[in-house]
């Protein structure tokens, strides 16, 4: 039965780190009162660090891809069957996700939960799933994550 948990955490960990990655490109934030939709891959990176919105054309120095590595990251840690990779990397992702909110919230004076697009939503809810799945990754006796095979009794 462990075994089975393990690779269903393992899948749903794997598919958090996805998300995240398929949300760094799209809105997180709904247009509101006549101002502009945000995504993540319309702020700089650094923004992140200074908790101020400052816009980017450029997705490659942009917090878009900030969450597309993490998001990565997150994935190839589950699929690998790396706990710690997966819990660090889903961790950071969360974090970022939100810290990117609290920079789109300066340029919009806050942002409320009905602010948030799908993309938003996708990008934590993601980031959160990988997380708390994280804790239940696990290798088996190979060294990979999948639990195909025949059992040893």
């Amino acid at each position: 039965m462990g075994r089975v948990a393990s690779t269903t955490a393992t899948v749903f960990a794997a598919l958090g780190g996805f998300a995240v990655m398929v949300a760094s490109a799209l809105t997180w934030v709904l247009p509101v009162d006549g101002r502009s939709a945000l995504a993540p891959s319309g702020a700089t990176a650094s923004s992140l660090l200074a908790s101020t919105y400052q816009r980017s054309t450029d997705f490659t120095s942009s917090a878009g891809i900030v969450l597309l590595v993490t998001g990565a990251l997150t994935t190839v840690g589950a699929i690998a069957g790396s706990r710690a990779m997966t819990a660090l990397f889903a961790a950071l992702s969360l974090i970022v996700g939100v810290d990117w909110l609290v920079s789109a919230g300066s340029a919009y004076d806050g942002v409320a939960a009905g602010h948030l697009a799908p993309g938003g939503w996708l990008g934590l809810g993601g980031a959160a799933v990988a997380l708390v799945c994280s804790f239940d990754v696990r290798r088996n006796a190979r060294g990979l994550s999948s639990t195909h095979g025949a059992r040893r009794a």
